[in-house]
């Protein structure tokens, strides 16, 4: 089955640019010859969208089910890594004779008749799991991506995070990084119901804790949170940057937030990875083509969503028992971390 990533990579495009494209987003700036290569693409490939795939002739549907994203339409459109979920989910379920009744956002007040009438449902990003019990009687048959808020009544398809986060560790100390920095974001936990938050750790936070605490060398000073965005990753790092003793490396949440520290460090005078080395997320497209490319953990998400759907056809099968599916990542390792020179007294 031909899906957008196939789109994207015959058209030399973003999967977020194909998506923006098709969706005919009136406040994407793109070029004539760009919206060309991908119609071509479309046409070349007869890549069809979901919303066009369901009016045709199809299989029986054995189940109907909702998706629930907590993430804006602009937000998605701009992130590959939310379009890329929302793909997989799209794709195995249509491969499965699952029928997506519903694509429901947090701007969506959603009623306990719409949720009852659904076999199941996916739910995408942070949310309080107590809110969905609230949603209606029917809603055991549910699946949480990207979720780490403590649940032990849902099924949960995450990445590995907490684990790539501890290998990075492991893997800077044995190239002499005893010092090492972490820059990242917060996670806010939605409520289904009363759209009310909650602000939680981010999973590679929590890891980076855990691990310095285990080592003996936690210090909050070497700990800067901010926005998910390249702004705040370079007033992070300027930040950082100020002070007597800086990191020799850092861990950085987000591919986004990377770009911003890389431009900090440029303009202060220093080097990356020379003086400084840095270990981000995400592998974005951007990773490869920034100075130095990004050394960043791959998350296969679009396993994960094609992974969300298998889980939730199992459950609506009848097992009752809750499970946890971790999809592995992988370091992509570029030019952005080497080994510590000694020799270097201001890191």
């Amino acid at each position: 089955m031909i899906t957008i990533s196939d789109v994207a990579k015959e058209a030399s495009v973003s999967v977020s640019t194909v998506s923006r494209i098709l969706n005919k987003d009136k406040e994407f700036n793109v070029s004539e010859e760009t919206i060309q290569k991908v119609n071509e693409a479309v046409e070349k490939l007869n890549y069809r969208p979901l919303r066009k795939r369901k009016h045709q002739t199809r299989k029986r549907t054995d189940y109907q089910i909702g998706v629930v994203t907590t993430v804006s339409k602009s937000d998605e459109a701009d992130d590959p890594y939310w379009i890329s979920i929302r793909a997989g989910i799209e794709n195995q379920a249509a491969s499965n004779h699952v029928s997506i009744k519903r694509l429901i956002r947090m701007d969506h007040n959603l009623t306990k008749e719409e949720v009852e009438e659904l076999d199941g449902l996916i739910v995408i990003g942070a949310v309080i799991p107590e809110s969905i019990s609230r949603m209606g009687k029917s809603v055991s048959n549910v699946v949480l991506v990207n979720n780490t808020y403590p649940t032990d009544k849902f099924d949960i398809v995450n990445a590995d995070l907490y684990d790539a986060t501890i290998k990075n560790l492991k893997h800077l100390e044995t190239l002499d990084h005893e010092h090492i920095g972490f820059i990242g974001g917060e996670d806010v936990a939605k409520d289904l119901v009363s759209k009310s938050t909650r602000v939680i750790n981010d999973i590679r936070k929590t890891a980076f804790e855990d691990h310095m605490r285990n080592r003996g060398t936690y210090n909050a000073e070497d700990i800067y949170i901010g926005d998910w965005t390249s702004r705040d990753g370079y007033r992070l790092m300027k930040k950082a940057l100020i002070k007597r003793r800086i990191p020799s490396a850092f861990i950085v949440a987000s591919d986004p937030m990377a770009i911003g520290v890389l431009h900090a460090i440029r303009e202060s005078g220093l080097r990356v990875p020379e003086d400084i080395s840095i270990i981000s997320y995400d592998d974005i497209e951007a990773a490869a083509f920034v100075e130095p490319p990004l050394s960043s953990v791959r998350i296969y998400t679009e396993e994960v969503g094609k992974q969300a759907v298998n889980v939730l056809i199992d459950r609506m099968k009848g097992r009752e028992i809750p499970i946890k599916v971790i999809v592995p990542s992988k370091l992509v390792k570029r030019k952005s971390y080497a080994r510590r020179d000694r020799r270097k007294e201001n890191v």
